[in-house]
């Protein structure tokens, strides 16, 4: 019998867990109300200086992922930009965070602009890449058929600033499908007097 090579081995471990990790994380959503789940832990984001609203909604992708991001930035371009969400534009603020660092510094933002003209793209270098995916728990990595593309999960990450300087990651919302209503009423509920 041949023997396997520690690279195929390898490639096995990292497919299993591609398909183990959604799959884990998908059941785990199921469990929860809705689609969501509530953290409500203090996360260090600098590279979100700069965003004034109270409440950010982040979503981690990647400059022309057409597959995951782009049905996802455009649901939220369009409740984003709903006669009936004006009121949550002025305390909610959508921020794309591209998770490569080989593309133009400028990239993200227009990326980001194409689905909503308010929303915010930010570039980051590939240290500060590796520190968000430990403190929001991403789930990333380069395509195994092609390097080009990034496997990546797919949740929107609530974010309240209750004050200059501190953040705090209150809920992860399931994107398939978006609970646009659940998540309306969430930013309503927050309290606007900070800073």
């Amino acid at each position: 019998m041949p023997k396997i090579s520690d690279k195929v081995i390898f490639v096995l471990f990292v497919l299993i867990l591609l398909i183990l990790v959604p799959l884990c994380m998908a059941l785990w959503f199921t469990q929860t109300q809705e689609g969501v789940i509530t953290i409500d832990k203090t996360v260090e984001a600098p590279w979100l200086e700069g965003v004034e609203a109270p409440v950010v909604l982040l979503y981690f992708g990647y400059v022309g992922c057409v597959s995951v991001c782009t049905p996802v930035l455009e649901r939220l371009g369009v409740w984003y930009g709903a006669s009936d969400a004006a009121a949550l534009r002025s305390r909610a603020d959508v921020v794309f965070v591209n998770l490569t660092s080989d593309v133009d510094p400028a990239q993200p933002q227009a990326f980001a602009e194409a689905f909503h003209p308010s929303f915010r793209g930010i570039y980051l270098s590939q240290k500060e890449i590796m520190q968000i995916d430990r403190a929001f728990a991403l789930s990333f990595a380069a395509g195994l058929l092609d390097p080009l593309q990034i496997n990546h999960s797919d949740y929107l990450y609530l974010l309240e600033r209750p004050r200059e300087g501190v953040t705090r990651l209150k809920t992860i919302y399931h994107t398939r499908p978006l609970n646009v209503s659940l998540l309306s009423e969430q930013i309503r509920s927050i309290e606007v007097g900070r800073r």
